[in-house]
C-alpha cells in the first residue's frame, strides 16, 4: 500500500496497551492499537518506519482527545470492588472498571 510520503507518527500508552497513532498536515492517517496485532503498516516500525514526530499539532490534539476519551471510560476499581473480585475467582481481571469516570 501506498502512503502519503508526509505521515509521522507518535505512540501513547493507555489502559488497553500501546497506541500508535498517524497524521499528515490534512488529519488522522491511521490509529493502531500495537500489541498482538498480526496485521500493522511496515512503516510503524523498521528501517522504512515513519518518523515520530510527538509535537505534530494533528497527533498532540489527537493524543488529547485519546487521553480524555480513555479517562472517562477506564475508571480504576475500587478496593471493595478488587475484593468482591478476589472472592468470585476472578484476580486476573483487569483493575479497571469500563464505564463513566466519577
Amino acid at each position: 500500500m501506498k502512503f502519503d510520503t508526509s505521515i509521522v507518527q507518535t505512540r501513547v500508552p493507555s489502559p488497553l496497551g500501546p497506541i500508535a497513532i498517524a497524521a499528515t498536515a490534512k488529519g488522522l492517517a491511521g490509529l493502531w492499537f500495537t500489541d498482538n496485532q498480526r496485521y500493522l503498516p511496515n512503516e510503524l516500525t523498521g528501517p522504512a518506519a515513519w518518523p515520530e514526530d510527538a509535537d505534530h499539532p494533528i497527533l498532540k490534539q489527537a493524543c488529547q482527545q485519546l487521553g480524555i476519551k480513555l479517562a472517562a471510560q477506564f475508571t480504576p476499581l475500587l478496593p471493595e470492588e478488587v475484593e468482591a473480585m478476589k472472592l468470585k475467582g476472578l484476580a486476573a481481571t483487569p483493575l479497571f472498571r469500563h464505564g463513566k469516570g466519577a
